[in-house]
């Protein structure tokens, strides 16, 4: 086995998607700018960390629950559609971690749409209180 094989070894079992795409041009930049072996490999790992960056953005929209936007565009005009939320659009950074998304996914969701803030005790736990005083 030799060194190249090696590596792509590592790189597949490390699951580096990026490394093998960036590893060649990567490889020819080192050598014509001459860089050191710490710059080659900084370079290999910035790519793999922006690609698990953008990544990890769409699988934080995925958990939060939010509703696919294609879906939701297909329904527009035509049905109506209700979504819940426990927390206030101002909080929504927290979850999405990416302050441009949540804006416009906040835009599209309140485009021509009727918003009401329900306040007060919450039905589940007006139904929980009753069944515990029964047992």
């Amino acid at each position: 086995m030799n060194e190249t094989d090696v590596i792509n070894a590592y790189v597949r079992e490390l699951k580096l998607a990026t490394f093998r795409e960036n590893a060649e041009p990567y490889a020819q930049d080192a050598v014509r700018e001459q860089w050191e072996c710490l710059g080659y490999l900084r370079r290999l790992l910035e790519g793999e960390v922006t690609r698990r960056r953008e990544k990890g953005k769409i699988t934080r929209i995925h958990k939060a629950g939010f509703p696919q936007m294609k879906h939701l565009s297909l329904r527009t005009g035509k049905k109506a559609t209700i979504i819940t939320t426990n927390l206030p659009f101002t909080r929504w950074e927290e979850v999405l971690k990416d302050k441009v998304l949540c804006a416009a996914l906040v835009d599209r969701l309140c485009h021509k749409s009727y918003l009401i803030n329900m306040t007060g005790t919450s039905y589940r736990i007006k139904e929980t209180k009753k069944l515990t005083k029964k047992i």
